[in-house]
């Protein structure tokens, strides 16, 4: 661990004559910058601390101002303070007059306001930091309160539901609670410039929660691959659809270490732990994670510093870490294209690298922006590196062409020669405190981000403004960056806190501390209402035991509850009164039910009441003592119950001690009656003290309460049970001519009763009966039916053939023509179906003879099938179309014809058959078509069955002939049934029509050609002519060729295979040839 050393010592009391005259070099600014006055909230101002000011995100102290996107939020007096945009409601809910509580642009401020109300509401605030879209602030209870954009479950409420949230987009204003690890508070709390956060908790463990589609969460596993954990954002080009997640996980630490100081980039997170190791985890896409490599990573790795230096603080821009070494050095990885890697190369780093101070800089505190970082060196001097675009660098440097800040590849002075003692960077913006909590920002001023009023300046201000207005400036409360006031900044100390738990510093030296209070690393505190201490040097409190209490501070004993009061619970500052009903002694940690049968209606008592005769107590603790409700007694004192009123008795009102008797015409007959029973109608009571009534027996009756005897039942009436309280008269159906009766006589068979209270029974008349006893009515004969005598006891059917259709009638009629009555019984003559008749009176319909039909139902006759059709079945409706290849030419066919031979029908419903055509055939009976003749083949007669063979010697060329052709000279045909003829061979010749042979030339005769009708004579050898031939032979090849090409020039000519003589063979058919006979 870091000892200082002589230099070290000279800086420390440097550091503290430096805080000394602070305040003093202050009074030349045009701001009134004095310390805080002191207040009962202790230990966060100026005057109670050793050294002012804070290292972002560690546990040694707290950040009071913090810098978000475009915004920036302070501590200050416990309750947090906002300034500049508010979009999404990083600066929380803003009053507005007329308007009521309203965020977004329009509630841009300007100068610090307090818009939550923090403190009023959840308690005094010592920390707060801000990011992109979401705020968080830290209590001294532990407790984290957010606020803001939700979209990634930044405000960490444990609600992954972040669809639509108090009417608005994924934002909720109003402050929610962390829900942070059961039994654990928050120390510290960082925030990412995008969408996540951290923080310390005090069993040592770091929790982080928000958008973790890196794993920047530190647990080990990304949103995309744990969907159902994560929030469903839908953006519209569903950009990481689950985002992150609002429940905070717990960084997956190797080794359990634990964290002292973590911060959070864009995308990933670092952290420094208690053996001052650098841990970074999640996006790497320019090596921010430090390892040599781009592979992103959803659990903390060692990142090593050269050396093996020990880190003391870490700072997280977008895309790039530094780190304060122990020996005060300061080293960068990441991107560094626009110099925040500060050693001048502009070179991106995959592991650290040392940034160029200048000489005898010793850096003590380090912030981080977007793209650059701000320094506090222990001279008090600031220091910033890298992007300069809005200013943020507070340079003071002259701006580029397109007024722009230029950037810094070095650490360069922030202008203005101030001492801070607390410096915060955020996207674009820097803030920074003084000593005395004094503020200033700088950076891009629009929309109020700089807190001094600028809201509407554009550009930039690139050196440090006062926050707050002339007559109002800001004060931040402060953090301890010394807190054993040993000169040693804590975060260099190995001995951070000079005196242990049980002790506390005086005069720099550790001295027990007194009986009544407590020291937590030195740090001393007294025993709070409801805790003592009766020993001195002990770090913590007695909580007083229950039945006892301690309503000072500072107390070395607890108190024994007083008799009439007691105390439950432990650590309490006072005793709880008694409640009515309860009694106790001293140093009751519970108060005593009063027993059954007593009571107290007072509080703070110390004994109970016994209850007076005529009430009663039956629970522990009551208050008052109940009555004897009406039906009970109690003659008795301290008694838990009363005594319910015997039978036959009865208690009228409540609180009474005594019972009553019932009187004549009353009863009681159960326990406990407040009053007693009126006899029933249909019962009596005869004697007094009775316990039941009596019922009426059957026969009498009795209709009024109250009463002592009954009526019998009238002629034509009847009480058929005991108790009834009315006669009842004899139903429809029963008659009673005797008195006092207990039940009706039912009327006979064959009779009937038809009003009520009848003292005789009616015979049933001609075309009713009564087949069963008890009837009120007689029954009509149903239709199908009839009664033809007085007093009968069933109807008779109607007999098949006849029908009825009324009811009650005394006799049948028969069944009209064309209709039938099939059974006995029958209402209705039923018609006979198309296919049957019959005649009058039937009970059966005939069926239609073959050859014959009925069409329509409820016909008396049948009809003959018309020529043309027929009908083979027995009982049909209509009759069949004769088939085509069938006709029938008579009435009442039974089957239909088929056509002959050589004759043929197409149609339907015919009364006979057409001939064959010449050319055509019918080979078989029954056809329905024609058949042609194929070629080769003639018919020349209609109304045949087969065609002819051509004869040898003829042809016929096609389907369908009536004739055949001779074969023309030239040709021949042997064969019969030909289509064509054969031409004649070479030196054959036929000279005739209808040949049945060629002749071959006689011997000395030639013919070179086919199809000729002669020969043709030749020499006796070729050698003897051919001198004298071949001149007369060239002059007529010349003739013949120029003949042939006249004739081809001028006349279409058909040639055969061998024309070269000029000749035509041309066959004779006939114009008649396949031509249908008409």
């Amino acid at each position: 661990m870091f000892r200082p050393n002589l230099v070290d010592s000279i800086i420390s009391l440097t550091m503290c004559f430096l805080m000394i005259v602070a305040p003093l070099t202050a009074l030349s600014s045009n701001y009134e910058e004095t310390a805080l006055d002191e207040e009962t909230r202790k230990y966060y101002t100026t005057g109670s601390l050793n050294m002012p000011g804070f290292q972002s995100g560690s546990i040694y102290s707290n950040d009071t101002i913090s810098v978000g996107d475009q915004y920036a939020c302070a501590v200050s007096n416990g309750d947090v303070l906002c300034w500049g945009r508010n979009y999404y409601g990083t600066i929380g809910y803003i009053h507005t007059p007329g308007q009521g509580l309203q965020y977004g642009s329009e509630t841009n401020k300007e100068y610090p306001t307090n818009a939550n109300s923090l403190y009023s509401h959840y308690g005094y605030f010592v920390e707060v930091v801000a990011g992109a879209q979401s705020t968080c602030a830290l209590n001294t209870e532990g407790d984290v309160y957010c606020w803001g954009g939700n979209a990634y479950g930044q405000l960490g409420n444990g609600d992954n539901d972040v669809s639509d949230n108090t009417g608005q987009d994924r934002e909720i204003i109003t402050p929610r609670s962390v829900l942070l690890p059961e039994n654990t508070s928050a120390i510290s709390i960082s925030s990412s410039e995008t969408q996540h956060k951290c923080a310390i908790l005090n069993n040592s463990e770091t929790v982080c929660w928000g958008q973790n589609n890196w794993g920047q969460l530190g647990a080990g596993w990304t949103c995309d691959e744990d969907e159902d954990s994560c929030t469903e954002i839908n953006t519209d080009n569903n950009y990481w659809e689950y985002a992150g997640t609002s429940f905070p996980q717990v960084v997956d630490f190797p080794e359990n270490k634990s964290a002292i100081s973590v911060d959070a980039g864009d995308s990933f997170t670092c952290a420094i732990t208690e053996d001052h190791s650098i841990y970074c985890w999640g996006r790497n896409n320019w090596g921010q994670l430090g390892q040599g490599n781009y592979n992103s990573l959803s659990s903390p790795a060692l990142v090593e510093l050269p050396g093996d230096r020990e880190a003391v603080a870490i700072a997280l821009a977008k895309e790039s870490v530094c780190a304060i070494s122990m020996d005060q050095n300061v080293y960068c990885w990441g991107y560094g294209a626009i110099g925040q890697l500060g050693n001048g190369n502009n070179q991106t780093k995959t592991t650290p690298t040392l940034v160029i101070l200048e000489e005898g800089d010793n850096p003590v505190s380090i912030t981080a922006g977007g793209a650059f970082y701000c320094l506090i060196l222990d001279t008090g001097q600031s220091k910033c590196w890298g992007e300069n675009w809005h200013g943020g660098l507070g340079d003071g440097e002259p701006l580029d062409q397109w007024n722009n800040g230029i950037y810094q590849p070095y650490p360069f002075n922030v202008t203005g020669n101030h001492s801070f003692s607390g410096i915060e960077s955020g996207l674009q913006n820097t803030c920074a405190i003084k000593t005395n909590g004094s503020a200033y920002c700088w950076g891009r001023p629009y929309d109020g981000a700089i807190g001094d009023g600028s809201r509407l300046m554009t550009g930039q201000k690139n050196w440090p403004s006062r926050v707050g207005t002339t007559t109002n400036p800001l004060f931040t409360d402060a953090s301890e960056l010394d807190h054993d006031d040993d000169g040693i900044i804590t975060i260099f100390d190995s001995n951070p806190y000079m005196c242990s738990s049980g002790f506390y510093q005086v005069e720099n030296i550790c001295i027990e501390v007194p009986a009544g209070s407590y020291s937590v690393n030195g740090i001393q505190y007294l025993c709070d209402i409801g805790t003592y201490q009766p020993q001195s040097g002990q770090d913590s409190c007695l909580e007083a035991d229950p039945g006892h209490y301690v309503n000072v501070i500072n107390s070395s004993n607890q108190d024994e509850c007083l008799a009439g009061t007691h105390q439950p619970n432990s650590a309490q500052g006072e005793c709880i009164g008694n409640s009515p009903g309860y009694y106790s002694l001293n140093g009751a940690d519970q108060q005593i039910g009063c027993p059954t049968g007593s009571y107290q209606p007072s509080a703070n008592s110390t004994d109970c009441i016994p209850t007076d005769p005529g009430y009663f107590t039956n629970s522990i603790g009551s208050s008052s003592q109940t009555a004897c409700p009406a039906g009970s007694y109690q003659p008795y004192s301290s008694q838990i119950t009363c005594i319910q009123a015997s039978m036959g008795y009865f208690v009228a009102s409540s609180g009474s001690n005594s019972q009553e008797m019932c009187t004549l015409g009353n009863y009681s007959d159960s326990l406990g009656q407040s009053e007693c029973t009126l006899a029933s109608p249909g019962y009596y009571v005869s004697v007094d003290g009775s316990s039941s009534q009596e019922a009426c027996e059957s026969g009498t009756y009795q209709t009024l309460q109250g009463q002592t005897d009954c009526m019998y039942a009238s002629a034509g009436y009847y009480v058929p049970s005991n108790g009834s309280s009315q006669q009842i008269s004899c139903p429809e159906g029963s008659f009673q001519p005797a008195g006092g009766s207990s039940s009706c006589i039912l009327a006979d068979p064959g009779f009937y009763v038809s009003d009520l209270g009848a003292t005789e029974q009616l015979q049933c008349q001609q075309g009713t009966f009564s087949s069963e006893e008890g009837q009120e009515a007689c029954t009509p004969a149903a239709p199908g039916f009839f009664v033809d005598t007085d007093g009968a006891t069933a109807p008779s059917p109607c007999p098949a053939g006849q029908y009825q259709d009324s009811e009650g009638s005394g006799s049948c009629v028969d069944s009209p023509p064309g209709y039938v009555t099939s059974a006995d019984g029958s209402s209705t003559a039923s018609p006979c179906q198309p296919g049957t008749y019959a005649v009058a009176g039937q009970s059966s319909c005939v069926d239609a003879d073959p050859g014959n039909f009925v069409s329509d139902s409820a016909q008396s006759s049948q009809q003959l099938c018309e020529q043309g059709t027929y009908q083979p079945e027995s009982g049909q409706s209509s009759c069949l179309l004769s088939q085509p290849g069938n006709y029938v030419d008579k009435y009442g066919a039974t089957e239909q014809t088929p056509c002959d031979e050589g004759t043929y029908q197409s149609g339907q419903n015919k009364l006979g058959c057409m001939n064959a055509d010449p050319g055509n055939f019918v080979p078989s009976t029954g056809r329905s078509y024609q058949n042609i003749c194929e070629k080769g083949q003639y018919q020349s007669e209609a109304g045949q069955s087969e065609c002819l063979m051509a004869d040898p010697g003829n042809f016929v060329p096609s389907s369908g002939a009536d004739k055949q052709f001779p074969c023309s000279p030239g040709s021949y045909q042997p064969a019969s049934g030909q289509s064509n003829c054969e031409m004649a061979s070479e030196d054959h010749f036929v000279g005739e029509s209808g040949a049945t042979e060629q002749t071959p030339c006689s011997s000395g005769d030639v013919q070179p050609n086919t199809g000729a009708l002669k020969c043709l004579k030749g020499p006796s050898t070729f050698g003897d002519y051919l001198p004298i031939l071949i001149i007369p032979l060239l002059i007529v090849a010349s003739a013949l060729f120029y003949k042939y090409r006249k004739k081809t020039d001028g006349v279409a000519t058909k040639k055969g295979r061998n024309d070269k003589w000029g000749e035509k063979t041309i066959d004779y058919v006939p114009k008649t040839i396949g031509r249908k006979r008409k």
